[in-house]
C-alpha cells in the first residue's frame, strides 16, 4: 500500500482525476486550493517516490505505472470518468423495461417529431419531468454499480505482486468501505447536474459574472422542486417531514428551551 501524507493524496487524485494526459501545476493549484510552492514541493516528493514523472520543464505531471496497483485509486478513477461519461448514457426511460411507459415513449416521440421549441407548455413540463427523471436513474445505476463492487469478494484486478501480498492482510470491510468512499463523489454529480440544459438555464446571475456555478435563479428552483414532486411525491413528502424534523433538532440544539422550576 502507499503511505501518503495528506497532502500527496489530494494532489495525487487530482492529477488521477485528469488521466493519462496528466495534470499542469496551475491546473493541481486552482483544483486543490494549494499554493504553487506547495504544489512544486508535493509534486517533486512523488517524484522522488516514483509515484509520478515529468518529462520535461514544460510537460504536465503523469502517473507512472507504480500507481496503478494502489487500491484506492481505481475507485476514485472509476467514479471520475463514470459520472463525466453518464449525460451521453442512452436514456434509460425509454431503453429500460421498467421504465419504458406509455407517458416515455409519447413525450419523447413529440420531442423528436417537432423539436424541443415547438413543444406546448404542458409538454415542455413533462419533458423537464423526464430529463430530471432520466438523471436521477443515472445517478441510482451509477451509485448501485458502486455499490456492488465494492462488495464484490475480487475487488481489484492488480499486476503488481507486492500490491496483491498487502491487499491479502488488509481488512476487506475497510476496503469496502474505502472502495465506496473514493468512488463516489457528490461533488462531480453537482457539476455534471449543473450540466443538464434545464439546470444552465437557470443559474442565477451574480455579481461580476455573467452566471453563479451552481446556484439556480428563483424561477428554476421552483419549476426543479415542482417536477421532482410530480415524479417522486411519496418521496418528496417524507423527505420534507425529515428535513422539517432536522431543522427543528437544530434549533432545538442552538436555543434549548428553559427548565421549568419545579
Amino acid at each position: 500500500m502507499l503511505h501518503l501524507k495528506k497532502t500527496e493524496w489530494i494532489v495525487l487524485k487530482c492529477i488521477v482525476g485528469h488521466g493519462i494526459r496528466g495534470a499542469g501545476t496551475t491546473e493541481i493549484k486552482e483544483e486543490t486550493g494549494l499554493d504553487r510552492s506547495t504544489v512544486f514541493r508535493t509534486c517533486d516528493k512523488l517524484i522522488q517516490k516514483n509515484i509520478l514523472l515529468k518529462k520535461n520543464k514544460m510537460a504536465k505531471y503523469q502517473l507512472t505505472g507504480k500507481i496503478y496497483g494502489e487500491p484506492t485509486l481505481l475507485p476514485f478513477s472509476l467514479g471520475m470518468d463514470a459520472i463525466s461519461d453518464m449525460l451521453s448514457w442512452k436514456n434509460i426511460s425509454v431503453n429500460n423495461t421498467f421504465c419504458n411507459t406509455q407517458l416515455c415513449k409519447k413525450v419523447m416521440a413529440k420531442l423528436n417529431s417537432r423539436g424541443k421549441t415547438k413543444l406546448t407548455s404542458s409538454e415542455q413540463r413533462q419533458y423537464d419531468e423526464l430529463i430530471l427523471f432520466e438523471f436521477a436513474n443515472r445517478i441510482g445505476a451509477l451509485f448501485l454499480y458502486f455499490l456492488i463492487t465494492a462488495m464484490s469478494p475480487k475487488k481489484l484486478n492488480l499486476d503488481i505482486e507486492e500490491m496483491k501480498k498487502e491487499i491479502e492482510f488488509e481488512d476487506s470491510d475497510e476496503m469496502a468501505m474505502k472502495w465506496i468512499d473514493n468512488a463516489i463523489k457528490p461533488a462531480r454529480v453537482l457539476q455534471e447536474f449543473a450540466n443538464i440544459p434545464l439546470v444552465t438555464a437557470g443559474l442565477a446571475p451574480v455579481e461580476s459574472l455573467k452566471k453563479s456555478i451552481y446556484i439556480l435563479d428563483e424561477p428554476t428552483f421552483s419549476k426543479l422542486m415542482t417536477a421532482f414532486k410530480n415524479i417522486y411525491g411519496d418521496i418528496f413528502d417524507n423527505l420534507g417531514r425529515i428535513r422539517k424534523k432536522a431543522q427543528e433538532n437544530i434549533e432545538l440544539f442552538r436555543y434549548p428551551k428553559p427548565k421549568s422550576k419545579v
